[in-house]
């Protein structure tokens, strides 16, 4: 494994996807951001998200921000899929936290319209869910996205596990093992009432590390 390196059983190509998938979104905000900054990867994170990544429980880790953390208090996505799906978890997860920006409106701070969800289940067929996906904000139904583009949070950790079974969901009888991904977020994010960003009204374009957002994050 590869916890020396990343402080999670994650390789250091598969943080570094991770990482980028973050700050790229990050970069593209619109409105563009006046206080952006790209996210690092932070081992402590990491190891708290693998930790619990390997308990296989469906839920939030209500213990997140205990000590020992660098992080007064800690964020949470987490999402989990089957090895039915046949598509590569972090790519999967990440994808489904930032589609809720589709559904986010700035000029409101709030959200509206599918796929946006503070807890959003997915059905594969009339009869099975083969992923879910849960944010730590109970308040706002654009959750993933937000800590995903929350410019106070600059440190992200995150942690994989393969689970013969999920505590707190349904066994699947073609279900071999879930796919767990649990990110973590410092300082966190999602606080009732405040945007995740600051708009950048001097009419420049740049995102994140002065690079330029090219794509609509919000559909108005």
């Amino acid at each position: 494994m590869h916890r020396r390196s990343t402080g999670s059983d994650i390789s250091v190509s598969e943080s570094e996807q991770i990482l980028n998938l973050h700050n790229v979104a990050r970069q593209q905000v619109q409105p563009p951001a006046s206080n952006m900054a790209n996210m690092h990867w932070d081992n402590e994170l990491a190891a708290k998200a693998q930790a619990y990544a390997k308990k296989c429980i469906w839920g939030h880790n209500s213990a997140r921000s205990n000590s020992p953390t660098t992080f007064s208090y800690v964020g949470e996505n987490i999402y989990v899929q089957t090895n039915t799906m046949n598509t590569d978890v972090i790519e999967s997860g990440f994808t489904m936290w930032d589609d809720e920006k589709n559904g986010f409106h700035y000029d409101t701070n709030s959200c509206s319209d599918t796929p946006c969800g503070h807890y959003t289940q997915v059905s594969a067929s009339n009869t099975s869910c083969e992923h879910y996906s849960q944010t730590s904000l109970a308040n706002t139904l654009c959750g993933h996205s937000t800590h995903i583009i929350w410019a106070e949070s600059t440190a992200l950790g995150c942690g994989v596990s393969h689970c013969p079974s999920m505590t707190n969901l349904p066994d699947y009888n073609f279900v071999d093992y879930w796919e767990y991904l649990v990110c973590n977020y410092g300082p966190g994010g999602n606080i009732n009432g405040k945007l995740p960003y600051v708009e950048d009204t001097s009419g420049s374009s740049a995102g994140a590390g002065g690079e330029t957002a090219t794509s609509n994050g919000c559909r108005k």
